[in-house]
Order: structure tokens, then sequence, then C-alpha cells
């Protein structure tokens, strides 16, 4: 308390709560999916689009 590590620990502790927790509605992968699909849709349309036509 007495050398100012209060901001420190704060952003210690936030860093590891996102770490563990994960980003949640807030993660910058969703800005790249369509806004109602669901991570499942997403990854069809992913599979699809990367597969090779036989």
């Amino acid at each position: 308390m007495e050398n100012g590590g209060e901001a420190a620990v704060f952003f210690c502790w936030t860093l590891l709560l996102i770490v563990f927790s994960g980003p949640g509605a807030l993660a910058a992968d969703r800005l790249f999916t369509s806004r109602g699909a669901t991570r499942k849709d997403a990854d069809v349309q992913r599979e699809q689009h990367l597969r090779v036509p036989a």
C-alpha cells in the first residue's frame, strides 16, 4: 500500500479473471461472425467454405 501498487494488483487480477473465465459477449471474434449465427453455425459455414470440390 505504501508504494502505490493497487493499480498493478487490480490489472493483474483483472487479466487473470479474463484469462480463466473467457471473454464472453465482449469477444472480438463476434465481430467477424454474422449477428444471428451461433458458434455452431459459424463452424458449419467455415467448413463449407474450406471444402474442396471433388
